[in-house]
């Protein structure tokens, strides 16, 4: 029996340009927790995470950071 690993960044939904981030709100929250519920529907469980800074395109551009998680299957 083996482990299969994937790796997949959590983007959580905002308004749009000047769109004030909230953080990790009621409503992040949950869209992380949709996230991670979309995976574990196919069989991948929560491994590990970590940020990433990622530069952005549009709306004037910038830094920003991702949220990466790697999920495991046992295969």
């Amino acid at each position: 029996m083996g482990v299969e690993y994937k790796v997949a960044a959590f983007t959580p939904k905002v308004a749009g340009c000047g769109a004030q981030d909230n953080g990790w709100d009621a409503a992040r929250c949950t869209q992380f927790q949709e996230f991670l519920n979309e995976h574990a529907q196919d069989g991948w469980r929560f491994h590990s995470n970590e940020y990433r800074e990622v530069t952005v395109k549009g709306c004037s551009g910038g830094k920003g950071a991702w949220l990466v998680c790697v999920f495991e299957k046992t295969t």
